[in-house]
């Protein structure tokens, strides 16, 4: 799942610079125009994501890959690795992350992470959408799932969700769930292909401090109360979205 385009300081060059037009052209060719246009919704405070689930346990072997990863789980000493491998990833929301127990299951061929996926066992929050869900008893969340350029298409990423079925299925849990652009086709095609189904829907809408929320199907009654940091000023629940 990508990031949302940066918007940058107020300045024309800063929001049509070099580096966003390859940006644009990235998402284009990983998402095409619907993936365009929905990270420009993103940009402009429209967030609606699908509520995808799938049991951990299963008789299933992963798909053949075109490698033999090595998979395990990321420490502190992997900062400078993960940095260099997801843009827009920050030193404080990678300890962050390990601080509050999540964990990152990630992907090495050669020495070099090739995927990387996250996961927590409390709650269900991203930054895309800045908004914290409930897990139910029994449930992991995976989310930012991420696989290097020149490693896509070659069945890695499915390799580190068998990983993390595995793991957590011995531990106790029985079903994992994360949140999807639904106009980011690839991520749905490939949650498909691991047996994600969709059963709920989130939209959300930003207006400076103000966040309206709508939430249906397996998703609704997730929304947390305003006792956490990550919540924005003020939060509505949004009972119509357009």
């Amino acid at each position: 799942m990508y990031a949302p385009l940066e918007a940058g300081p107020n300045r024309l060059g800063a929001m049509i610079g070099p580096r966003q037009i390859r940006r644009v052209r990235e998402i284009v060719r990983w998402e095409g125009i619907d993936g365009l246009s929905s990270q420009l919704l993103g940009a402009a405070g429209y967030r609606p994501m699908g509520f995808f689930a799938v049991p951990l346990k299963t008789d299933e072997e992963p798909p053949q890959c075109s490698y033999t990863p090595e998979i395990g789980p990321l420490g502190a000493d992997d900062l400078e690795d993960y940095l260099a491998f997801r843009r827009g990833a920050t030193a404080d929301q990678f300890l962050g992350r390990l601080k509050a127990g999540h964990i990152g299951f990630a992907a090495r061929v050669g020495g070099q992470l090739a995927s990387v996926s996250w996961v927590d066992v409390e709650a269900m929050w991203t930054e895309y959408m800045a908004m914290p869900l409930r897990l139910k008893p029994g449930e992991v969340h995976m989310y930012d799932s991420f696989t290097a350029v020149s490693f896509r298409g070659k069945r890695v990423s499915p390799q580190v969700f068998h990983h993390i079925r595995a793991h957590f299925d011995a531990a106790g849990y029985q079903r994992v769930v994360i949140l999807i652009r639904l106009q980011n086709r690839p991520s749905v095609r490939n949650g498909g292909r691991s047996g994600f189904r969709l059963t709920g829907k989130v939209g959300c809408f930003m207006l400076g401090p103000y966040v309206w929320y709508r939430l249906s199907g397996d998703a609704a009654g997730r929304l947390q109360g305003g006792d956490r940091p990550w919540l924005p000023k003020r939060v509505v629940p949004m009972t119509k979205l357009p």
